[in-house]
């Protein structure tokens, strides 16, 4: 099934936020894997390969998250030349950062980097910004940091020497409420033994 929305595909983005927000607990990060970051791999691979002179994105409307003062997160995403959106992580501040690692820590659900990109079940795909406020530049650095995480055997890390230009706040915004929307209207309940099952696949 596809996702459209003022001319673009939005399958892609719908797909990674029911999966990794909506569906969080029907899922373990084989699933993920299959589901998210492998589509989302092969997005960015088919970019590379055309080269841009530009990558789009666009950003979500800031939300405080763990929901600490001080903490400020915003997701991103990136189009490209066929209209299609990809998720590509939710960059964190660094109070946000310095809050959820002690929260992780003390359920011992493992390590986020306050430096490169962690990607798993509690993580999603967070995205460390090395200052208080978020502002353009800064998502420009997370833009950047996602792109060269990958490994240097695909072509994605070339994208991070292109120059990143943004659509307008009211209009990303407006598309990631309609992602949000379809992804939260598409998910899927499980019981809660499925549930408790794609847990402890993660915990071995």
């Amino acid at each position: 099934m596809k996702f459209l929305f003022d001319n673009r595909d939005l399958t892609f983005a719908v797909t990674a936020l029911r999966v990794l927000l909506f569906e969080y607990f029907n899922h373990n990060n084989q699933d993920r894997a299959k589901l998210v970051w492998e589509p989302t791999r092969q997005f960015f691979e088919e970019m590379a390969r055309r080269k841009p002179r530009q990558v789009t994105c666009f950003f979500g409307k800031p939300f405080r998250f763990p929901k600490e003062s001080g903490c400020l997160c915003q997701r991103l995403y990136a189009t490209n030349s066929h209209s299609q959106v990809a998720y590509i992580g939710t960059v964190f501040n660094h109070i946000a950062i310095v809050h959820y690692r002690d929260r992780l820590r003390d359920a011992g659900l493992g390590e986020l980097s306050a430096t490169s990109i962690t990607r798993g079940r509690c993580h999603h795909c967070v995205i460390p910004a090395q200052t208080e406020n978020i502002d353009e530049d800064g998502l420009i650095g997370a833009v950047k940091t996602f792109f060269a995480s990958f490994l240097k055997r695909t072509s994605i890390p070339s994208l991070a020497r292109r120059p990143v230009g943004f659509l307008s706040a009211d209009k990303g915004e407006e598309i990631e409420n309609e992602i949000l929307r379809l992804a939260q209207q598409t998910a899927k309940p499980v019981s809660r033994k499925e549930r408790m099952k794609k847990f402890l696949d993660d915990m071995i």
